[in-house]
């Protein structure tokens, strides 16, 4: 599943008929730079390999069971018909909310393994780095969604798994 997933989102980031330029300037405007536009892109790229590690992540006890018990959450998100921006005609731009919900659990993650003292890897420090970036890109091109994204998964995280259904509402 995840190797096709994969496979997927690197054919679509490559596709020159693909309209993610087109996509993130309507929504940004001038704003749309190429740093971006690639930084959004790769963040698309890593959810197989996010989604790998978080599953990983799971058999430590530092990660708390709310944490785990939101993976179930992620993927049902992720094969929901109607998300906030559903893949539409297989766009890659479609897979961005996906990415992004992924990404913050992955976040998560790491930052309760830092705080009980586990040492991270340097995949996941510089994951760590990177995300701040990419969030704030997120956060310019898909405001709304992402706020919504941002809110559902911190009410998974506390326990509450009805944040998930809000989340469509």
């Amino acid at each position: 599943m995840l190797k096709a997933l994969d496979e997927r989102l690197k054919r679509l980031s490559k596709d020159m008929n693909d309209d993610f330029h087109y996509q993130i300037r309507c929504r940004v405007g001038k704003r749309a730079t190429r740093l971006l536009e690639q930084r959004l892109k790769n963040l698309i790229c890593l959810m197989p390999q996010l989604l790998s590690r978080v599953m990983g992540y799971c058999e430590y006890k530092e990660v708390p069971p709310t944490i785990k018990k939101s993976i179930g959450f992620i993927l049902t998100y992720l094969y929901h018909p109607q998300d906030f921006l559903p893949e539409d005609n297989q766009k890659l731009f479609g897979y961005l909310d996906d990415a992004y919900c992924v990404a913050l659990v992955y976040e998560r993650i790491l930052r309760n393994l830092q705080k009980a003292n586990v040492k991270l890897n340097a995949v996941d420090d510089d994951f760590l780095r990177q995300f701040a970036l990419m969030k704030r890109g997120v956060k310019a091109v898909i405001p709304e969604e992402g706020l919504k994204i941002s809110d559902m998964v911190a009410g998974i995280y506390k326990g509450n798994s009805d944040a998930f259904y809000a989340a469509f509402s």
